[in-house]
C-alpha cells in the first residue's frame, strides 16, 4: 500500500483477504492483520501465502480489503478505494504441484 501523504505519527490500517476466483485454503492463505506506518513512511506490504496445486487454472484473484473504521483520523479515502485485486498467475506445472 502506498500513501500519497504520510502520517505524522505511527498509525495502523487493518486489512483482510477475501475470496474471489481464488479460494482461501485452496489457492491462498487467508490473511488478516494491520499495516503499520511509521511517521513519514509511505509504503507498506502485505504478505499473503500462496498454495500450489496440481491444476492448471490460469490467472485467479483474491481481494485485499481495508477494514472500514480502521482508518486513522485525517486519512483521505475519498477516492472510495478500499479493496484491491491480488492476482495469482498460474505457475503450477500440470501433474506436479509445483
Amino acid at each position: 500500500m502506498t500513501l500519497s501523504d504520510p502520517f505524522s505519527s505511527t498509525d495502523k490500517i487493518r486489512y483482510t483477504t477475501k475470496d474471489n476466483k481464488a479460494k482461501a485454503g485452496q489457492d491462498h492463505v487467508e490473511t488478516k492483520g494491520a499495516l503499520t506506518f511509521a511517521p513519514r513512511q509511505t509504503k507498506a506490504a502485505v504478505n499473503a501465502g500462496l498454495l500450489p496445486d496440481y491444476r492448471a487454472e490460469g490467472t485467479e484473484a483474491f481481494l485485499l480489503v481495508l477494514k472500514q473504521g480502521s482508518f486513522p483520523a485525517g486519512l483521505n479515502v475519498t477516492s472510495g478505494i478500499t479493496a484491491a485485486n491480488a492476482r495469482i498467475l498460474d505457475d503450477d506445472i500440470r501433474g506436479t504441484g509445483r
